[in-house]
C-alpha cells in the first residue's frame, strides 16, 4: 500500500488476474529474472488506463523451490479469485521466502545477460499524453506521483518500439504532443508553435506582397515619370521652337521686302513709274510715295564713310558692332555695288576700292561703269534707293539681323544693295557656279527662260575664282536656289563670301515682276550663326538650371535645316555650328539617319510633330518645325 505499486498479471493458462505488491527492494530483481523463462505471462500495466502487453519468459532453473511452490500456490489460488499481496498482510515466512528468492534472482541476473530497463509508471502527466489524462478521474489525477522501474528485457524492447512508432506518427506528436512533456509544455508548444508559424507566414506574405506592390509602384512611377518627362520635353521643344521661330524665322520681313520691291519696280525694265500701284492725290498720276533723289540714300561700297566708333556703337550697331568694327560701315545709308566699280585714287591693291587700271568711268552709275556698261544699272540705283528707309527700319527693329539687301540680276551683270553700308574687300574671292541654271523655264512664264543666253555669257564659268570687285550674285548658289523655286521663303546656311570663317543663316525669296514676269532680284536677310548659337546656349543653360544636379537633363538644343541631309544650322553643343554639310545623324545627338528620313518624308506635319521623338542610349530627342504650324490650315505652309 504505502510506498508500493500494484501490478496486475494475467496468466494465459487460467485467465485469472494476479495482483502482486512487491516491496520496493525486491520487485525489480524478482520480475527481472525469476519470471524470465518457461511460461508465457501477459503483463498489464494499469497505470494510465491502457494495456501494454509483453512476452516474458520465466526461467524455472533460476527460481528456488520455495519460489516455485509459492508461485504455483498463487496460481492455483488465482483460479478461484484474485490474490492481493501487501507488505502488511503477508506472513513473515512468506516475506523471507520471497526476499530470498528475489536475492537469488539478482545473483542469477548478474550471471546472465543483463536485462534492459522497462519503466512502468502510475498515472502521471510526464508519461501519459494529454488526451489520456483527460479521460482519467479527477481523484486519480490529484494523487501523488509514484514511480517504479522494472527490468524486463523483452517487454521493454517491444513496448519501446511500439511507443516510438505511435509517437512518431504525425507532425504534432513529433513536435509537441509528446508523452514525456507536461501538459503545460505541450499546450505551450502546440499553441505557441501555431501562433509563431502563423505570424511568420503572415509576415512573409506581407513582405512578399510589399515587394511585389513596391515593384509595381516603382514601374508605374517610372512609367508616369517618363511620360511626364516626355510631355515636358515635348512642351519645351514647342516653347524653344516658337521662341526660335519668333526671333529667326523672319518670314513676315521677307514678304514685306518682297511686296515693297515689286511695288517699286513694277513694270521692270520700264524705267518710268507708270505702273507703280500708287496714285498721287494732287496730280492724279502714278508715283512712288518715297523720292530719295535728293537724299542720297545709297553710296558706292568703296566710298562708304563710317559713322560709328566704340563710343557710339550701341546707338548704331548694338551687339553687332563686333562684326562691323573692322569694316568701314555706316547706318546713315545703304551701299551699292556693281561690277568694276572702284576708287580711281586707290593705287595699293590692299586699299578698299582698288581695281587695276581704275578710272572715274568705272564708277559712273548713269553709264553703268566700264565693265558692265549698261544704263539699266542707273534704274536699279535710283529706284533701289527708295527702299533704303524700309531696310534701315527693319535693321534697327530686329537686333538679330546682321545685314540685309537686294541682289539684282541686272541683265546678267549683277548689282547689289546692302544695309548697313560697308566696303567690300577686293582681296576676297568666291567660286562661281556659272549661270547655266538660267536656261530653266521661268516659273511664272513657261514660254521663256529665266535668263537669256546673252545674260548667261556675262557670267563667269563654273569653278572660276572671282574677287569681290567683280561680284555677280547670279554666280552664287543661294541665288540659283531661290530663283528656281519662287513660291516659298528659302532658309539656307552657307559660308559668307564677305567675311572670314563667318557662317550665315539667310532667309530670302526671289522677286519676279508682276507684269513682265521677268526675274528681277533675290531678297537676302542674313543672321550670323554665332548669334543663333549663343541664343541656343543660353536657352540650354536655363533649361538645365531648371532642375537640380540629380535630375539635370543636360539638354542639347540643335537647329537643323529641313533638307534631305538634315544639315545642322546651330547647336548649343560647341563646335557643331559652322561645319559645312554636318548632318544631324552624323553629330551623335541620338537621331540616326533612318529616324530623320522617316521624319523628313512625313506628309502630315501636325501628326508627325506629335510623334517627333527618337530614342537612343544617351538621348531622348524631340523636335518642332520651323516656322511654327499655323493655327488655321494654310495650303502654302511652310512657304
Amino acid at each position: 500500500t504505502s510506498g508500493s505499486i500494484v501490478y496486475q498479471y494475467i496468466n494465459p493458462l487460467v485467465k485469472k488476474h494476479i495482483f502482486i505488491m512487491p516491496s520496493e527492494r525486491s520487485k525489480n530483481s524478482f520480475l527481472s529474472e525469476s519470471m524470465r523463462r518457461s511460461s508465457s505471462i501477459s503483463v498489464k500495466h494499469i497505470g494510465c488506463g491502457k494495456i501494454s502487453d509483453g512476452e516474458i519468459q520465466v526461467s524455472e532453473t533460476n527460481i528456488s523451490g520455495h519460489a516455485k511452490q509459492g508461485l504455483s500456490s498463487d496460481l492455483d489460488q488465482a483460479a478461484d479469485g484474485e490474490i492481493q499481496a501487501t507488505d502488511t498482510n503477508n506472513s513473515d515466512d512468506s516475506k523471507r521466502r520471497l526476499s530470498s528468492d528475489l536475492e537469488q534472482a539478482v545473483v542469477d541476473d548478474e550471471l546472465t545477460a543483463r536485462p534492459k530497463r522497462f519503466s512502468m509508471e502510475p498515472v502521471s502527466s510526464r508519461t501519459c499524453s494529454s488526451l489520456t489524462l483527460r479521460l482519467q478521474p479527477v481523484d486519480i489525477l490529484l494523487r501523488p506521483e509514484m514511480r517504479s522501474t522494472l527490468s524486463f528485457r523483452s517487454l521493454e524492447d517491444k513496448n519501446s518500439t511500439e511507443t516510438k512508432k505511435k509517437n512518431t506518427k504525425g507532425l504534432l506528436p513529433r513536435l509537441c504532443m509528446r508523452p514525456e512533456y507536461s501538459l503545460r509544455k505541450q499546450m505551450m508548444l502546440a499553441f505557441g508553435s501555431i501562433n509563431a508559424v502563423t505570424t511568420i507566414v503572415v509576415v512573409a506574405c506581407c513582405i512578399i506582397f510589399a515587394v511585389i506592390a513596391g515593384g509595381q509602384a516603382r514601374r508605374s512611377s517610372e512609367s508616369n515619370m517618363r511620360q511626364i518627362v516626355e510631355d515636358g520635353a515635348r512642351d519645351i521643344a514647342l516653347y524653344l521652337g516658337e521662341n526660335f521661330d519668333h526671333r529667326f524665322m523672319l518670314y513676315d520681313i521677307v514678304h514685306t521686302i518682297e511686296e515693297a520691291t515689286m511695288d517699286r519696280f513694277e513694270g521692270y525694265p520700264n524705267k518710268a513709274d507708270d505702273n507703280v500701284p500708287f496714285l498721287d492725290m494732287y496730280t492724279n498720276s502714278r508715283m512712288y510715295p518715297i523720292d530719295s533723289t535728293e537724299m542720297k540714300l545709297l553710296a558706292l561700297d568703296w566710298a562708304v564713310a563710317p559713322n560709328a566708333n566704340d563710343s557710339n556703337s550701341d546707338e548704331h550697331f548694338q551687339d553687332r558692332w563686333e562684326y562691323y568694327k573692322s569694316l568701314n560701315a555706316s547706318t546713315s545709308y545703304g551701299s551699292f555695288h556693281f561690277q568694276g566699280s572702284c576708287n580711281p585714287d586707290a593705287k595699293d591693291p590692299n586699299t578698299n576700292g582698288y581695281y587695276k587700271n581704275c578710272t572715274t568711268m568705272n564708277s559712273k552709275v548713269l553709264a553703268g561703269g566700264v565693265v558692265a556698261a549698261r544704263k539699266g544699272t542707273e534704274q536699279i540705283y535710283r529706284q533701289g534707293s527708295d527702299l533704303v528707309p524700309l531696310l534701315k527700319a527693319i535693321f534697327e527693329a530686329n537686333l538679330d539681323i546682321r545685314d540685309l539687301g537686294l541682289y539684282f540680276a541686272n541683265n546678267g551683270y549683277g548689282a547689289t544693295i546692302n544695309f548697313p553700308a560697308y566696303s567690300l574687300s577686293r582681296e576676297r574671292v568666291y567660286t562661281s557656279i556659272g549661270c547655266e541654271w538660267m536656261n530653266n523655264s521661268n516659273p511664272h512664264d513657261n514660254s521663256t527662260t529665266i535668263g537669256s543666253q546673252e545674260m548667261i555669257e556675262r557670267c563667269q564659268e563654273n569653278g572660276t575664282e572671282v574677287d569681290l570687285g567683280m561680284y555677280n550674285p547670279l554666280e552664287r548658289g543661294w541665288v540659283k536656289d531661290q530663283a528656281l523655286d519662287p513660291f516659298k521663303v528659302h532658309v539656307q546656311v552657307y559660308k559668307d563670301a564677305f567675311a572670314d570663317e563667318e557662317w550665315l543663316l539667310s532667309l530670302g525669296k526671289p522677286i519676279y515682276d508682276r507684269r513682265t514676269k521677268e526675274f528681277l532680284a533675290c531678297i537676302y536677310v542674313g543672321i550670323s550663326l554665332n548669334t543663333i548659337e549663343q541664343m541656343l546656349e543660353n536657352l540650354g543653360q536655363k533649361l538645365n538650371n531648371m532642375t537640380d544636379e540629380e535630375t539635370s537633363t543636360n539638354a542639347i538644343i540643335t537647329a537643323v535645316q529641313w533638307n534631305k541631309d538634315g544639315t545642322i544650322i546651330a547647336s548649343s553643343r560647341k563646335k557643331l555650328s559652322g561645319k559645312e554639310s554636318l548632318s544631324i545623324h552624323e553629330a551623335n545627338l541620338g537621331v540616326n539617319k533612318e529616324a530623320y528620313d522617316d521624319l523628313y518624308t512625313a506628309q502630315e506635319v501636325t501628326q508627325k510633330l506629335n510623334e517627333c521623338k527618337t530614342s537612343s542610349e544617351d538621348f531622348e530627342s524631340f523636335c518642332y518645325p520651323l516656322p511654327s504650324i499655323p493655327a488655321e490650315d494654310d495650303p502654302n505652309y511652310p512657304n
